[in-house]
């Protein structure tokens, strides 16, 4: 996304440092709120018709509310935490701010025009869906069972689409901004892996064709060119297997996790 490394090169010195360690302080500190006065939540619910009255905080406040009141609650915004940190690490500060502001603005902007109650919900599934992508075998323990968040992506974009089914207009409209601001990050990610897969799919064709259609015929290894290959030491996915890839938002070229570029220091 050069665009994106070209905006902060401008204005990079503004963004938040550990934005989502800041929502989710804000957030604990409102659950710890709404167990002593529960009706404490309606000042910060996203109205239209409230902020059409001069409650403008609504524009915010509603970040920081929590899913629930019960104590389970406090796994979620954890989980919140390490997605937050998990991100910021691969993108930089500037890449989550702007991947959040988007996403609030996405969620005003459809509680406004269909005039319904705004809910960051949306939004951190699909800080969730971000986070899936990047680090698809990461563990989660789900009660006493430990699940890859690759999976737990999947059961949220399942119930995404019983909410779209079951939603009004307002819920519909906040899934599928959520869902553009995903997709805006990472169409070229879901692009470069549809075309390795095409082109992998292409010349196994090829090589069983020259093989006169045997069952079961293998290519060799060199006929695999689009598995993960670490530009600065040149291993693959094929000669090591157990190696993780990541492609760099800072020179879009794909590293092993050892060589993996850090963000270049602000001045």
């Amino acid at each position: 996304m050069r665009w994106l490394d070209s905006l902060e090169v401008r204005l990079g010195r503004f963004a938040i440092p550990h934005l989502t360690r800041i929502v989710v302080v804000l957030s604990l500190l409102v659950w710890g709120l709404i167990q002593v006065n529960p009706r404490f939540l309606e000042a910060l619910v996203l109205w239209p018709a409230a902020v059409r009255e001069g409650e403008v905080w609504r524009l915010v406040s509603f970040l920081f509310i929590p899913p629930g009141a019960g104590f389970l609650t406090l796994f979620y915004l954890l989980f919140l935490w390490t997605m937050g940190e998990g991100l910021e690490e691969a993108w930089g500060s500037f890449k989550v701010n702007v991947f959040y502001l988007v996403g609030m603005i996405g969620t005003v902007v459809a509680a406004w025009l269909f005039d319904g109650v705004g809910t960051a919900a949306y939004l951190n599934l699909s800080l969730s869906f971000a986070f899936a992508t990047l680090y698809p075998d990461y563990p989660v323990l789900l009660f006493v069972i430990q699940v890859r968040v690759k999976w737990l992506a999947l059961i949220s974009a399942g119930l995404q689409v019983v909410a779209f089914a079951l939603g009004n207009w307002s819920t519909r409209a906040m899934i599928v901004i959520s869902l553009a601001n995903y997709f805006l990050f990472f169409w070229s990610h879901w692009r470069r892996v549809a075309s390795d897969r095409a082109y992998a799919a292409r010349r196994r064709r090829e090589f069983e064709r020259a093989q006169g259609g045997a069952l079961g015929a293998k290519p060799p290894e060199e006929a695999n060119a689009a598995s993960h290959t670490c530009h600065v030491c040149g291993r693959t996915g094929i000669t090591n297997p157990e190696l993780e890839f990541r492609v760099s938002s800072v020179d879009d070229e794909e590293y092993c996790l050892e060589h993996l570029p850090k963000r270049p220091a602000r001045a």
